[in-house]
C-alpha cells in the first residue's frame, strides 16, 4: 500500500509541476478531455483515489489528511457519477473557460497535495 501511495503522491507532484510550467497546454488537454463528457470516467478515477488513500491512512504517520484526502475524492468521484448533471456540466464549464491563473493555483494545490502524502509517509 506504501508503494500506491508512494506512486500517487509522485504523480500529484509530476502533474502539478507540468500543469504550473505547461499551462497553456494542460489547459488544451483538459479542454480536449471534458469536450468529449467522459465525466464516468472521472468519477471512477477519483473514487478509485479516494479508496486507495483511505486503505493507506492506515500506513501514515498523519491517517486524518488521507481520510480527509479520500473522502475529498471519493466525494468528486460520488458527484460526478451520481450527482445533478446541470451542475456537473456547470462545473466542466468552468473550467472549460477558466484562466491560466485558475490552473495555476490549482496546480500548486495538486503539488502540495503530492508532498504533504509524501511527507506523512
Amino acid at each position: 500500500m506504501r508503494i500506491l501511495l508512494i506512486l500517487l503522491a509522485m504523480i500529484w507532484i509530476v502533474a502539478g509541476v507540468l500543469m504550473f510550467i505547461f499551462t497553456d497546454a494542460f489547459k488544451e488537454v483538459m479542454r480536449n478531455l471534458l469536450k468529449q463528457k467522459k465525466f464516468k470516467l472521472f468519477a471512477v478515477l477519483s473514487f478509485l483515489v479516494g479508496v486507495i488513500l483511505m486503505l493507506g491512512s492506515s500506513v501514515v504517520n498523519a491517517p486524518w489528511v488521507a481520510v480527509l484526502f479520500g473522502v475529498l475524492a471519493i466525494a468528486k468521484g460520488v458527484f460526478f457519477m451520481f450527482g445533478p448533471k446541470k451542475k456537473a456540466d456547470e462545473l466542466i464549464s468552468w473550467w472549460l473557460n477558466a484562466s491560466n491563473n485558475a490552473y495555476k493555483v490549482w496546480s500548486i494545490a495538486a503539488f502540495l497535495f503530492g508532498v504533504i502524502l509524501l511527507l506523512i509517509l
